[in-house]
């Protein structure tokens, strides 16, 4: 039974790092993924401007070097690449960092309706 959250992390630890697609990983929302990196419960795929996630990396001190990263400025198109590796099971984890919840939910739709469309 898991009842408190040392548990919780013995048990992500030990079964290792998830992909994890982070939707426009900027500002402060890149500490949570740098700590969780660190821990080894994620690897981290990060989809967004290359300038702002580096910016952001830079602020903390996290170097992002050899995380896979995604270049795309427009907020819709990140959505859908990082929902799409989610339907698609290229990923188990998609995370919102800094985009509005507007386009990840239109992003989860345009998936769905594709999804019913091949039944």
């Amino acid at each position: 039974m898991i009842d408190n959250f040392a548990k919780i992390y013995q048990l992500a630890r030990e079964k290792g790092p998830e992909k994890l697609v982070v939707l426009a990983p900027e500002g402060e929302f890149m500490n949570a993924v740098k700590i969780a990196r660190q821990e080894g419960y994620v690897e981290p795929i990060f989809v967004g401007s290359l300038e702002k996630m580096q910016a952001a990396a830079d602020e903390l001190n996290f170097n992002i070097d050899q995380i896979e990263k995604i270049s795309c400025a427009d907020p819709q198109k990140i959505a859908d690449y990082g929902i799409a590796m989610l339907f698609n099971k290229e990923t188990g984890l998609v995370s919102k960092g800094q985009i509005p919840t507007s386009y990840v939910y239109r992003a989860i739709i345009k998936e769905e309706q594709k999804k019913n469309r091949q039944k």
